[in-house]
């Protein structure tokens, strides 16, 4: 598990992290700039479930809409059914989505959930068709000033691929994940075939340490072209628009956001 905590303010948590961490996020935002205005929009919490689907259709934009194996959502009905409940009924748990957005298109979006003090990274996705530009950072660095704003001090960034979340000033809990197989179970025999692949062949990938990248991600990318980036011309999408207008929805225009960021430094 991959926790940041928060100090009381953005800047306090910006000036922690890494001096290359800090270079490469300044680099990827001014990358993002280049391709044309860049600016932000949240929802409110319980928001409906008409922002979800302008994420579902983020996300197949994404590297995960050429990777069978992602943890996407798009690809598991059953899921997304979950998520409409949560958003549209609220509970415990309460969800909202994060968006960044380039001439008003979506390039990233998180959503993300508050229960019990924290708040919880739920899912991510960025627009395949700007990944030179790693929208997903700039997307980390906004999520983390509205998590300040919003009061919180520590924020989860979930399991797994625990090398990125390290850049990102996470204080990272080792787990060990143990499956139980009756012996002679299709499951089991599949158990021992693969102990015994590993004494032979040695550990894969995996049990060599953290690779350091994503390989479904860059996967995907080799045997995918990316769409194109965004271009001017099309309005916010009216189902942005109706749900940032809500209480408690929040939408930056590129000089707010860059207000937001300022600690960041200057575009050029």
């Amino acid at each position: 598990m991959s926790v940041v905590p928060l100090p009381e303010r953005f800047e306090g948590w910006w000036g922690a992290l890494a001096k290359g961490q800090r270079h490469n996020a300044r680099r990827q935002l001014r990358l993002l700039e280049a391709l044309g205005p860049v600016s932000a929009l949240a929802t409110p919490e319980a928001p409906g479930s008409a922002p979800l689907d302008v994420y579902l259709e983020l996300e197949r934009r994404s590297w995960k809409a050429n990777d069978a194996g992602s943890p996407s959502l798009h690809r598991h009905p059953s899921r997304v059914a979950y998520y409409r409940r949560l958003l549209e009924a609220g509970g415990p748990a309460r969800l909202r989505l994060e968006f960044l957005l380039v001439h008003d298109q979506p390039v990233a979006a998180k959503i993300v959930g508050s229960y019990g003090g924290q708040l919880y990274h739920l899912h991510t996705a960025f627009d395949e068709g700007c990944a030179a530009a790693s929208p997903g950072s700039t997307m980390v660095l906004l999520a983390m000033h509205w998590a300040v704003q919003r009061g919180f001090r520590r924020v989860n960034l979930m399991p797994d691929f625990a090398y990125a979340k390290r850049r990102w000033g996470a204080e990272v809990t080792e787990t060990r994940r143990l499956q139980v197989f009756r012996s002679a179970s299709v499951h089991g025999l599949k158990a021992l075939a693969g102990t015994l692949k590993r004494r032979l062949l040695g550990p894969g990938p995996a049990g060599r340490g953290e690779p350091g990248h994503n390989p479904a991600r860059v996967a995907a990318q080799r045997h995918h072209a990316p769409p194109p980036p965004p271009g001017p011309g099309r309005p916010l999408d009216p189902r942005l628009a109706a749900a940032a207008a809500r209480p408690g929805g929040e939408r930056l225009d590129p000089a707010a956001l860059r207000r937001a960021l300022a600690c960041l430094g200057g575009a050029s």
